[in-house]
């Protein structure tokens, strides 16, 4: 599995398409998370590292409507997953599980990664017991932040969030 969030789709095709593992399977599993959490994630991870990089170049609403259209329009072949319901759903990730012919296991649900330092918001506090974090309400911390409303302006991101959280209720 490789991390390729923000990054544009074509890029993360063009970078890896020399990988033979990738090279092995037609699937391409794209993970798309709820619009508002993705913009407060970011915010909270820059707050931590002392604005390291600019939101600006942190933050890319292109990306995310070019992943949350193909989770939307579940474009082949692209297997696409709902972070927000996969998180929330213990039957809908036994579907996805069982799509691409995986077993399923809800083992390393409650971990976090060490990748990144783990949660923006928590950092490894909830290693062991992820699911106890409110990962599906973070957004509500930033909706006064300056830089929040600025994202939300994105008329086209908005929406597209706004169905895929119709789709995936």
């Amino acid at each position: 599995a490789w991390n390729v969030v923000d990054e544009p789709i074509q890029e993360a095709e063009d970078r890896l398409k020399h990988c033979e593992d990738l090279k092995k399977h037609s699937v391409r599993f794209v993970v798309v998370r709820d619009y508002r959490n993705y913009i407060a994630s970011h915010i909270k991870h820059n707050e931590i590292n002392g604005g390291e990089l600019p939101l600006e170049e942190r933050i890319r609403p292109d990306i995310f409507k070019e992943y949350g259209k193909l989770v939307l329009e579940e474009t082949a072949p692209y297997f696409p997953i709902f972070f927000d319901k996969w998180f929330s759903c213990p039957h809908y990730r036994k579907r996805v599980a069982n799509k691409p012919s995986f077993y399923f296991t809800d083992i390393g649900l409650n971990s976090v990664p060490r990748f990144g330092g783990g949660s923006s918001f928590d950092l490894q506090r909830f290693d062991g017991k992820a699911q106890e974090m409110d990962v599906l309400n973070r957004y509500q911390q930033y909706e006064d932040h300056p830089v929040y409303k600025q994202y939300m302006e994105d008329k086209e991101a908005v929406e597209l969030n706004n169905n895929l959280l119709e789709k995936y209720r």
